[in-house]
């Protein structure tokens, strides 16, 4: 989205959590998503979209209200399977809390967590760790070894009064 339409979807939005749950679960934009032609669209569950849609303006923001923000983290909650850990570290170090989504009978080889500063809640980075070798059906070699991390850092970032402006 560009800013204008990240901004336009940010004052869509409800600060009751309940009604912001609701809103982003069943906003088309994100059902629908973009997506390649001839290419099946593959059906996400309501809460994995819920969270996904959260932690995208969680990590994006630029200037999100305060009591929408606090709507946000309190939407979180009321999702099935959202856990927390304390002392997840970023790319940079930065111990966190480590925000994850738990669904049943998951199959993935890796744990993704979206990480918060345990003081401000502010989005300080994400990271996978790998709990058991993931092979893709038809390697015999895997991609990535149990144990192996990936890990991103939000470093900084400010409002600027046109594109391409550094501060």
């Amino acid at each position: 989205m560009t800013p204008q339409q990240y901004d336009a979807k940010l004052r869509e939005l409800p600060t009751d959590p309940r009604k912001l749950l609701a809103k982003v679960t069943g906003d088309r934009h994100w059902i629908e998503g973009a997506r390649e032609e001839g290419v099946p669209k593959s059906v996400v569950p309501a809460d994995v979209r819920a969270y996904n849609v959260i932690m995208l303006y969680l990590s994006r923001y630029g200037t999100m209200p305060p009591k929408l923000e606090a709507a946000m983290y309190r939407a979180l909650a009321l999702i099935p399977g959202v856990r927390i850990e304390q002392g997840v570290s970023d790319a940079a170090g930065r111990s966190g809390l480590g925000v994850w989504l738990e669904r049943a009978g998951d199959a993935r080889a890796y744990r993704k967590y979206e990480i918060l500063d345990p003081a401000t809640y502010r989005y300080l980075g994400s990271r996978m760790v790998w709990l058991r070798d993931d092979v893709p059906p038809g390697r015999s070699q895997p991609v990535a070894r149990k144990g192996a991390v990936w890990s991103t850092a939000l470093l900084s970032s400010m409002i600027v009064d046109r594109p391409g402006q550094r501060g």
